[in-house]
């Protein structure tokens, strides 16, 4: 594991023991808010909602995958999916727990869905469902949902 150290005027990675103090003169750049994991969420929704294929991808890193039930679903097979699907569906999250390190985020929230089909009835969904983050030049992408 490693901190972050200003040494004269340039930030430096330096190893440390887990659980032991950094070492002296550490300084650490505050980390994000947990709302910016929820931004990244409601901007992926809307972009489901709105069947935008580029949308949908940019933000799920090349290794993401979703674990429905017991099946791996991996990124191009989800967007395929999600764009395959006719009708559209609403999202509604709520109770956020965010846990934001330097690198790596993960949340759980609640999750209320109601699927609108072309034809058909509607359907509605309520779960609590996890997603973990990655941060990669400064944006936050999604890892995995192990729903």
């Amino acid at each position: 594991m490693f901190v972050e150290v200003r040494c004269g005027g340039r930030w430096a990675r330096q190893d440390f023991i887990p659980g032991g103090a950094p070492p002296a003169g550490t300084v650490r750049a505050p980390l994000d808010p947990p709302d910016s994991i929820e931004v990244v969420l409601d901007r992926w929704y809307d972009a489901i909602a709105a069947h935008d294929s580029v949308a949908i991808a940019v933000p799920l890193l090349p290794g993401f995958f979703i674990l429905e039930d017991t099946t791996f679903v991996s990124r191009a097979e989800l967007v395929r999916g999600l764009l395959a699907g006719a009708g559209h569906q609403v999202s509604e999250r709520s109770e956020f727990r965010t846990v934001v390190t330097d690198s790596v985020a993960w949340t759980t929230f609640r999750h209320r869905e109601r699927g609108l089909p072309a034809r058909g009835e509607p359907t509605a969904f309520e779960f609590l469902e996890s997603v973990v983050f990655r941060k990669r030049d400064g944006r936050w992408l999604m890892d995995r949902v192990p729903a």
